[in-house]
């Protein structure tokens, strides 16, 4: 875990990756402005399937250049936890190749496909197998 605490205002904030699929999570947020404290004692959670439905909301851009920043940020916060793996001893290294072809096919396909697919039709394609797992997980 990263950790960057500070007395001067800033905030207190950690990038954490486990087998929650947290991406992002701060604890004890705080700022002050001109003596004033404006933000106090805030938490806040982020998991990995959140990231793009919050970029979504964020910023007004194609579903396909959201996408391609959430792997970008994903790809950034995944990297410190897997170059600690990487050390750690406890990779099983056959699996973990065929994790990382599987995922390079995956993404090289997948880049390409939403790249001819228009920009609603994916969307739809996106929600509707949410839909799917959420209906197939929780009833």
């Amino acid at each position: 875990m990263l950790t960057n605490t500070s007395n001067q205002g800033l905030p207190a904030a950690s990038v954490t990756h486990s087998n929650q699929d947290i991406a992002l999570e701060t604890k004890n947020l705080y700022r002050a402005i001109v003596g004033k404290m404006v933000v106090n004692d805030i938490s806040v959670q982020v998991k990995q399937g959140e990231v793009l439905a919050i970029l979504g909301l964020a910023l007004d851009d194609s579903f396909t250049r959201l996408n391609a920043l959430k792997q970008i940020l994903s790809f950034s916060i995944n990297m410190p936890a897997a170059i600690f793996s990487l050390f750690s001893g406890q990779v099983i290294w056959s699996i973990a190749l065929v994790i990382a072809l599987s995922a390079l096919i995956g993404g090289v396909l997948g880049g390409r496909l939403a790249g001819w697919i228009r920009p609603i039709v994916l969307r739809w394609i996106v929600v509707s197998t949410g839909v799917v797992i959420a209906v197939l997980y929780f009833v």
